[in-house]
């Protein structure tokens, strides 16, 4: 899922500072349980008229299911349609009629940390069928895993390079030792 904004408008264009603070605002409205959505949300393009900023489903597949409110999580329906697009608006306007630098020009940080929820949608059925069903903790490592194994199954591919600049990313509560042992591989025709 990308947000493409470009301009026409005869002016200095769009600074490298307008994209990273949309950036920072697409990563920190984003919903946070253990932080996977957000590490996987980058910025593709900064250019005088063109600033993309991409949600990697790959690494994320749920983003489909937060955004349209699907299952019982209906709090985070149009995150991405409703809140963040209105706040790249204003901003941009904002930037626009006064071309004030904007106020965080650094790439976003994201904390990955394990879950408060555990496992979610999919993410319960491919951990019963490779025999993790009793598994209580998740971390981001280990959701982004999921979404990798989840995607391969849906669309029948392999592994899905998302080019852009990545969120700095730090671990609180996990290190990587403490992932599940899931391996990547693992693919069937059973629709999770």
């Amino acid at each position: 899922m990308d947000i493409n904004i470009t301009t026409d408008i005869d002016m200095k264009g769009f600074s490298k500072e307008l994209a990273m603070w949309l950036w920072n605002i697409a990563v920190s409205l984003a919903p946070y349980d253990t932080g996977n959505l957000r590490r996987g949300i980058t910025l593709n393009n900064s250019s005088n008229n063109k600033i993309t900023v991409v949600y990697n489903a790959y690494t994320a597949l749920y983003l489909h299911y937060l955004e349209e409110g699907m299952g019982s999580v209906k709090k985070h329906k149009g995150f991405i349609s409703e809140l963040t697009v209105g706040a790249f608006v204003q901003e941009i306007i904002f930037y626009i009629q006064t071309l004030k630098r904007p106020l965080i020009v650094s790439k976003p940080m994201t904390t990955l940390r394990v879950s408060e929820q555990g496992a979610m949608f999919y993410e319960k059925r491919i951990l019963n069928a490779i025999g993790f069903s009793k598994t209580s903790l998740i971390t981001a490592d280990d959701r982004q895993k999921l979404s990798n194994l989840r995607y391969m199954s849906k669309f029948n591919t392999g592994y899905q390079r998302v080019s852009g600049l990545k969120t700095d990313i730090r671990r609180i509560g996990f290190n990587k030792s403490q992932n599940l042992p899931i391996m990547h591989a693992f693919i069937d025709n059973r629709d999770y």
